[in-house]
């Protein structure tokens, strides 16, 4: 581990301010010594006593001293925020939260991939997370408490390492830097269900509400173009306390350099994100601190809602060899027609039912010959019965006996929804992830 000198020094050397420079973990001014006095005083003081020193700063200087808005707006905020984050604690018991078995640990952890890394050159310690499918949480058969509680205890998990850090390098810090990795995030669900955009809001709510004045600098990394055109939009809008710690930027080639020019070597981020850092998954980080730093925890896995019973997992085995089935055969490329065709298809949908009519789908004896070539080949129709009735063809439009025209037609949809679901999920991840942090 460095010494806090040579940590200076490499700071300098970036042009960053020296570790002493940091407010963290030192003493209170005057003006947060008065409001601090104020708020034991007009409130419970079991609220206040069941912190340390650390949660009590980052309560004061989050709620407070960083916080905008009056006087009276931020102390009844200040007030707010010990009350309720103290009842949060007692009544989930979060305080021994590491040693207890959570039921749906592993189903949300895989989910939700939180990573730990090393430290920048101030301690704080490199989180990473990334949101892989919310959706699916959705549909297993674990409430929202439930999942909210464990990603709490990896939160907690992480408060943990933190403190650890601090112990290590005789640095104060309970602040991390976040990372937050869009790459492996469906954009599609969390735009079309409203109920995966609430467990979201559940799940990444838990830091604003629980754990203030948690963040030193934020990484949004792997970010859409639209995502970024977005922000630039919206910027001039947010706290210039919260803008100076975001960071928005696309693939390695953008973010590696900025994280180094911020003092966080490349030694200490997550090889998960190409850094050169082993990096410690949380989920087997909380296990092992039930199991085995907490060996009276062990035993049977909390159940705070039943469970279903256990669907029967069966394997498909082919009936025909996979090279004994032909290739489906390309898709014939469409007429030079086409364009004009969609245009007019999709100014009039009623062309487009007609254009399916005239394309009907292929005959079940056909499907089945196609599987399986070893039986006999329909019987082709006779040449008077190739002739097509005249009232399905279509004169409005042209090529529309073309099959073409109809999957043109639905890929222009499905392109303008593309484009739709990723401004609104840019617009969306952007709104919901300032309000958070």
């Amino acid at each position: 581990m460095e010494s806090v000198a040579a940590r200076d020094d490499a700071l300098g050397r970036l042009g960053l301010a020296p570790n002493k420079a940091l407010v963290e973990g030192t003493a209170f001014t005057d003006e947060e010594t008065r409001i601090f006095e104020r708020v034991k005083r007009e409130i419970p003081v079991a609220a206040v006593e069941g912190f340390d020193a650390a949660w009590q700063d980052r309560i004061i200087r989050g709620l407070w001293t960083h916080n905008k808005g009056t006087e009276a707006e931020r102390l009844e905020q200040t007030k707010e925020a010990f009350v309720k984050i103290s009842t949060w604690r007692r009544e989930g018991k979060i305080d021994s939260i590491l040693t207890r078995n959570l039921r749906g640990l592993e189903t949300v952890m895989e989910h939700i991939r939180m990573t730990a890394g090393g430290d920048d050159l101030y301690g704080h310690l490199i989180w990473v997370e990334q949101l892989v499918e919310v959706a699916a949480l959705c549909s297993c058969d674990l409430t929202t408490e439930e999942i909210v509680l464990v990603r709490a205890q990896a939160t907690e998990a992480m408060e943990r390492l933190k403190v650890k850090n601090s112990q290590a390098t005789g640095l104060t810090r309970y602040k991390q830097v976040y990372v937050l990795d869009l790459a492996p995030l469906a954009l599609g669900p969390l735009v079309r269900r409203g109920d995966v955009r609430k467990l979201t809001g559940e799940i990444m709510g838990l830091g604003s509400q629980y754990y203030p004045e948690g963040m030193w600098k934020i990484f949004i990394i792997n970010a859409p173009f639209i995502f970024r055109t977005v922000y630039a939009v919206i910027s001039p809008f947010i706290h210039p306390v919260t803008k100076d710690k975001i960071k928005i930027l696309g693939g390695p080639s953008k973010y590696l350099k900025e994280m180094e020019r911020n003092g966080i070597p490349m030694s200490s981020v997550p090889t998960l994100i190409g850094g050169t850092h082993p990096g410690r998954n949380m989920l087997p980080e909380i296990q092992e601190l039930v199991s085995d730093a907490f060996p009276e925890a062990a035993g049977p896995v909390e159940e705070t809602a039943s469970s279903e019973e256990p669907r029967l997992q069966t394997t498909w085995q082919p009936t025909t060899a996979v090279k004994d089935i032909p290739r489906p055969k390309p898709v014939r490329k469409s007429s030079p027609w086409l364009c004009c065709a969609n245009a007019s298809a999709v100014s009039n949908p009623q062309q487009v039912s007609r254009v399916a009519e005239t394309n009907p789908s292929p005959r079940k004896d056909e499907e089945e010959h196609d599987l399986h070539p070893q039986s006999p080949a329909p019987e082709e129709p006779k040449e008077d019965e190739k002739k097509e009735p005249e009232d399905t063809k279509s004169p409005d439009v042209p090529g529309s006996r073309d099959r073409g025209l109809v999957v043109a037609v639905h890929q222009h949809r499905a392109v303008s929804s593309k484009s739709k679901y990723a401004i609104l999920t840019s617009m969306f991840i952007f709104v919901f992830w300032f309000v958070v942090f």
